[in-house]
């Protein structure tokens, strides 16, 4: 072999090998894309019409909160029923319902359907440019934004594509949205000071008063982070079992579950005898149609405050 053809050779490997590390670096620095194009489809089976911006600047304050409640009462439910949507076909409807609420002008509707799209059975579409735009509207100063930018995060599948940089944004964004005082983030925020999760010191009190507000705003599923938070206590206490019956009351309005459930599948565990005296205080808790301040009132009063 020749020095130019050794040289020629030399060079063609030195090229391959570039080519190897280049390729080895994008994909290491774009892991994230390639692992949503695998696992994501990258279009919808169902179309959804373009988004109109000029209905956007159009419609009113006060209408875009009233959308703004109904769409993160559904959307930890998106694809599974609710006290809204619990007859067959009921995933369809609520598609049809965030598509009517898109048509008026509510932004935020058509972005949810873009990733979490209800009758799909998981996340429809890419996220990434989602995230781009709710950011956008979040900079702008979109509260509603930046709690959406959680909700959809925090729903994400884990199994083949690593979020943290999503879910790390989210949080700064659930904070900000906290300060505001937008009643979604202070769910989001009450509910991981009331547990001690996720990072956050465990601050009882100033969690519940957080989603009590949220609460009084009308986002009755915040009732669900109460309920959840006093379960993990246990059952053995007469008066923490009223209160979780109390708050899983307030979520049943809104989620589709029976209120009593905690207390039904807990005295399953005893013997008859006892559970006799469990079934009868539950028949009497079912008569008990507590109001919103009621249940504060004995949250307050379990907690000392």
């Amino acid at each position: 072999m020749t020095a130019q053809k050794r040289l020629h050779k030399h060079r063609k490997w030195k090229i391959t090998g570039i080519a190897l590390l280049l390729a080895v670096f994008l994909a290491s620095a774009n892991w994230q894309l390639l692992t949503i194009w695998w696992s994501i489809p990258l279009r919808h089976q169902n179309p959804i019409p373009q988004f109109d911006v000029g209905k956007a600047k159009s419609l009113s304050t006060q209408r875009r909160a009233e959308l703004e409640r109904e769409l993160f009462s559904e959307l930890w439910m998106w694809n599974t029923q609710s006290r809204r949507y619990q007859e067959p076909g009921s995933l369809e409807k609520r598609r049809q319902r965030w598509l009517e609420m898109a048509s008026e002008g509510y932004e935020l509707a058509y972005l949810t359907l873009q990733v979490l799209e209800p009758g799909e059975p998981a996340p429809s579409h890419n996220p990434l440019p989602i995230f781009k735009r709710l950011e956008e509207l979040a900079e702008q100063g979109d509260a509603g934004a930046m709690c959406l930018y959680g909700g959809i995060a925090f729903q994400l599948p884990i199994w083949a594509v690593d979020w943290t940089p999503q879910k790390k944004k989210a949080r700064e964004w659930m904070e900000k949205g906290a300060q505001l005082r937008h009643p979604q983030c202070l769910i989001a925020l009450g509910g991981r000071l009331t547990a001690g999760t996720d990072g956050y010191p465990k601050e009882v009190k100033r969690g519940s008063e957080m989603i009590f507000d949220a609460i009084r705003k009308g986002y009755l599923h915040g009732a669900g982070s109460l309920w959840v938070d006093f379960e993990r206590r246990g059952l053995e206490d007469r008066a923490n079992r009223k209160l979780i019956y109390c708050w899983q009351y307030q979520d049943a309005k809104n989620s589709f579950f029976d209120p009593g459930l905690s207390i039904d599948v807990y005295k399953d565990k005893f013997f008859p005898e006892q559970q006799a005296i469990l079934t009868q205080e539950l028949d009497r808790l079912r008569q008990w149609h507590p109001s919103i301040d009621e249940c504060i009132e004995l949250t307050k009063s379990i907690l000392g405050g």
